[in-house]
């Protein structure tokens, strides 16, 4: 192509880079209120076209002499293309940190609930066994109730036997005590009446000799 051919050409590649650099814009800016999906793709492929713009301009600024315009045209395009791509890479590195961070946050809610769910087994666990010893312990002291309530029927009926035992004592003894008296008093009546009786009555005999003298 002659200078001129190629000089038109310039203009058609710098209309399609701005076209192409405002559509990465949009696009990425878009992306970032969380349409994301195909984005990426699309992102990555329109800078690679936006680079193969660039390649060409600088082809054809060093293909056409003394146009030094051209030249620092085609540096400045490939500094906005530059910037472009680190904005896209920044804020895609930025989103897939955001992403781990979430993934590490959910990671770390998970291990936390599955701790609270070991946590609660643990505690029902013990809740559990507590209530078993409890219920254990109460069957005891039931069956200690029990025992006392029987031992208390069994004193009270031994204390009802030795009140009747204490009662035939005291009749045995009374019963005891009058055989004694009335053995005593029959013993005295029959010593008076051998022994004594005889010497306090000695006329008896003289009156019955002066009846036989008669």
């Amino acid at each position: 192509k002659s200078p001129v051919g190629k000089m038109s050409a310039f203009p058609t590649y710098e209309k399609e880079f701005r076209v192409s650099l405002e559509t990465i814009n949009e696009k990425i800016t878009e992306w970032k209120r969380g349409n994301q999906g195909r984005l990426s793709t699309e992102i990555d492929g329109e800078l690679e076209l936006l680079w193969d713009n660039v390649d060409s301009m600088e082809k054809l600024a060093r293909s056409t002499y003394g146009q030094e315009e051209l030249n620092e045209k085609v540096q400045d395009y490939k500094r906005q293309a530059a910037e472009l791509e680190k904005t896209w890479a920044t804020t895609r590195g930025r989103n897939r940190t955001g992403a781990r961070n979430t993934d590490d946050i959910l990671k770390a809610s998970s291990t936390r609930l599955d701790d609270i769910k070991r946590l609660g087994a643990e505690t029902e666990e013990i809740g559990e066994n507590a209530y078993t010893r409890l219920r254990i312990d109460r069957e005891k002291m039931e069956n200690s109730i029990e025992i006392m309530e029987e031992i208390g029927d069994d004193v009270t009926a031994a204390g009802s036997s030795l009140s009747r035992m204490s009662r035939r004592a005291l009749t045995n003894k009374l019963l005891l005590g009058g055989i004694i008296v009335i053995l005593v008093l029959a013993i005295c009546i029959i010593i008076f009446a051998r022994w004594v009786l005889p010497k306090i009555s000695p006329s008896e005999p003289s009156f019955n000799n002066t009846t036989a003298t008669d």
